[in-house]
């Protein structure tokens, strides 16, 4: 976070990690084929996102059963 807090909530579709992001003194990685929610940010937040290459749509999965089934896993489980 640049300014401001958020919450993260990754999942790889079997574990769960729940992060708070503080101003300025935190950074988080997520690794390729993580799925990601970012929730409750504070007002006037700033979240800055660095990535490894140029923006392109088709790189991402925007629906959570097609998500699992890129997996390999049971859209019904409680991942997110």
């Amino acid at each position: 976070m640049m300014s401001g807090r958020c919450v993260a909530m990754a999942t790889d579709g079997v574990a769960r990690a729940k992060f708070e992001l503080p101003p300025i003194d935190a950074a988080l990685y997520i690794p390729p084929m993580t799925w990601l929610e970012l929730d409750r940010f504070s007002e006037n937040s700033v979240c800055a996102v660095l990535a490894s290459g140029p923006y392109d749509e088709t790189d991402y999965i925007r629906d959570w059963p097609a998500f699992c089934a890129s997996r390999s896993f049971d859209s019904n489980s409680n991942g997110t």
